[in-house]
């Protein structure tokens, strides 16, 4: 007995859904024709309609077990047989409600007209599958396909039909999604200027493109389809010597399964040579292909600029290494990021060398180390400039340098945080100058106080003589008396006298301001020493002076004569003149070098001079302090001038009652 088996085969494996299709035709294979009509047979009734009823529910609730889909079944009246939980399910309706009633009136998915069609058209012996079509139940919404198919009987008669109703609304709204995300890739991609692709290559060495955005045609100019199923046409585009490089790296891409990364050429019919730039990763397929998905962009003007760039930064630090001032680039850890060959020079370095030191790293002890950091982390803290006027700095030989420095906020190429650039300035050299300026200038001061006091004391001095002599003129004119012109007569040669003298020591203070070095001659201190020493004999043996000196026997001074022999003269004879009543006299006098400057200490325990009172006039012209009858106050004032005429200085220290001590830089 046949009872359509077959047909519900061909019905079950025509699902969409494979895996349901699977699981109905074992469910139908666990029967044969001779077991389902043996136990049809055994039914008591001859009742046609019940064994139609029979049939129908045994194979239906064998096999709608296994589906979710709805599946319902009417008899040749349209009226509902059978209505399965997958019915209820997508429905809200339970069998109970439906079996009995007419499709026509209940179905909840086509309208009437289209149902009656396709009912007449199953009916008549035809498979109908609808249009996919949405719905609304009572606010539930989604979107379903039917599969109707006639019912037969043993004897081929059709009884009804079965229809299967699959619920199709997350495969739409699926569907959707992806036409919504193709539609928006389609729209994004179009703004890239550049190619999305994915690229498939096969063990055999044929390739593709399975898919390729529309900016592959000016990429590669070919058309997606050009190269959907054969990449042929965008591979004779790539340059011929830039191709090895090209099907090298994606060989090691497709055997190792590494992303692949790559600049290279193509040749392009319209646009000419061009550089391009590929990135993509790859993926191992079932078929022993890797499938790759990817962006390429064309980087030619980028090439270009960074070509214009090099060339601009090689002749940036061409002008750089030129330079004589030091130049760095340091980050906000001190770091150096560039430094000209000036800057690296200072350090015994190449610039690539002193890459990534930092100033401590370089030898700069730490603590200055650390405020050369302090001021660079200043400058990108609050982005504006810092300079430091002059800084002292003990160069690798041990030697004084003097730099000025100029910090300005920095964005380095390559590095995405804020710098600092550093123009270093040796201003050693200046501040030599400087310094030989201010002892210039110290000098012409001191002249210019000189030729000041020079000038007071010719205004003075000569005045008080010329007017004296005048007035004694005139009283010797008017005087009758011889006796009285006699004694105006003596009064007239001691003004004269006076004013001879006056006039000899202005000459020695001239002569010692124009005395030239072509005067000075290679002299032993020791031997003036002496001489002066000897001069003074009777003095020193009269007031019983005690005299002590410390000068090496070879020291030797290129100096002019009369000026060495006047300086030692004067302060020997200082020291005995000014004595202390109440004790021996004792001088000590010491000659030693110092840096390469003879240095000259004469000290003794005379009366000493009142500092406090007098130590800016100490060494001025006509200048005493103790009321010595035979002192004129002119040869502490001649010894300066010789001594700072030839370079050097004078200084004094001296206490009342305990003595006095001059120190003097000769040269």
């Amino acid at each position: 007995m046949e009872i359509g088996f077959n047909k519900i085969k061909n019905l079950a494996l025509s699902l969409d859904d494979k895996k349901k299709a699977d699981l109905a035709e074992k469910l139908l294979n666990s029967f044969d024709d001779e077991a389902v009509h043996e136990i049809v047979e055994k039914i008591s009734t001859n009742n046609k309609q019940d064994r139609k009823a029979y049939e129908t529910n045994l194979f239906f609730n064998h096999i709608v077990s296994t589906l979710s889909d709805g599946v319902f079944a009417c008899d040749a009246d349209l009226k509902y047989t059978f209505w399965n939980s997958g019915m209820e399910k997508i429905t809200g309706r339970n069998k109970e409600e439906v079996i009995g009633t007419h499709p026509l009136e209940t179905f909840p998915f086509l309208e009437k007209a289209d149902l009656y069609r396709l009912y007449e058209e199953t009916l008549a012996g035809k498979t109908c599958i609808t249009d996919d079509h949405p719905y609304d139940i009572e606010g539930k919404k989604g979107w379903v396909h039917e599969y109707m198919a006639p019912l037969k009987n043993e004897a081929g008669d059709i009884i009804g039909i079965v229809v299967v109703v699959t619920d199709i609304t997350e495969q739409k709204t699926l569907e959707n999604k992806l036409r919504k995300r193709d539609k928006t890739l389609t729209k994004f991609s179009a703004q890239i200027p550049g190619v999305i692709y994915q690229y498939r290559w096969f063990p055999d060495g044929k390739s593709c493109f399975p898919f390729a955005s529309e900016g592959i045609r000016e990429i590669y100019e070919v058309s997606p389809d050009e190269v959907k199923n054969d990449a042929t046409n965008a591979i004779n585009r790539i340059h011929p010597d830039d191709l090895e490089k090209v099907i090298k790296s994606i060989t090691e891409s497709f055997e190792n399964l590494t992303d692949w990364e790559l600049e290279y050429r193509v040749k392009l019919p319209e646009r000419g040579e061009r550089w391009l730039k590929g990135r993509a990763r790859p993926n191992k397929e079932e078929d022993g292909s890797v499938l790759w998905h990817g962006y390429i962009s064309d980087i030619t003007e980028q090439k270009k600029m960074l070509d214009a760039n090099l060339q601009i930064k090689t002749q940036f630090q061409a002008i750089l290494d030129t330079m004589p001032n030091e130049v760095f680039v340091k980050d906000i850890e001190g770091r150096i990021l560039l430094a000209n060959k000036s800057g690296a020079d200072f350090f015994d370095l190449t610039p690539e060398e002193i890459i990534g030191k930092t100033d401590e790293d370089l030898g700069t002890p730490k603590e200055q180390a650390e405020k050369f950091n302090e001021s660079t982390r200043k400058v990108i803290e609050t982005a504006k400039p810092y300079f430091i006027k002059e800084g002292r700095y003990i160069n690798k030989n041990g030697e004084e340098e003097w730099h000025q420095a100029l910090k300005v906020p920095h964005q380095h190429p390559g590095s995405d945080k804020p710098t600092v650039l550093i123009v270093v300035t040796d201003i050693t050299m200046r501040k030599q100058i400087e310094a030989e300026l201010n002892e210039t200038l110290s000098i012409v001061g001191e002249q210019n106080k000189r030729l000041l006091n020079f000038a007071h004391i010719v205004s003075h001095n000569l005045r008080n003589h010329a007017g004296n002599i005048s007035m004694l003129l005139s009283l010797y004119d008017d005087e009758e008396s011889d006796e009285e012109k006699q004694e105006l007569f003596t009064h007239l040669l001691t003004a004269s006298e006076g004013l001879n003298d006056t006039i000899k020591d202005l000459n020695e203070i001239v002569a010692t301001q124009v005395t030239v070095d072509k005067h000075r001659k290679k002299l032993n201190l020791k031997e003036h020493f002496l001489k002066a020493k000897e001069i003074l004999t009777t003095e020193i043996n009269a007031h019983h002076v005690k005299i002590e000196d410390s000068i090496d026997d070879d020291l030797t001074i290129e100096y002019v004569p009369a000026y060495l022999d006047s300086i030692l003269l004067n302060l020997l004879s200082n020291a005995i003149k000014y004595r202390h009543p109440d004790r021996q006299p004792e001088v000590t006098f010491k000659a030693y070098l110092n840096n390469g400057h003879i240095m000259v200490e004469v000290s003794d325990n005379g009366v000493g001079i009142d500092l406090d009172k007098y130590r800016d006039k100490l060494f001025g012209m006509y200048k005493t302090f103790h009321g010595n009858s035979n002192a004129k106050g002119i040869g502490l004032f001649i010894t300066k001038n010789q001594i700072e005429s030839m370079g050097g200085n004078i200084e004094v220290e001296s206490e009342v009652n305990k003595g006095t001590s001059f120190k003097i830089k000769l040269l």
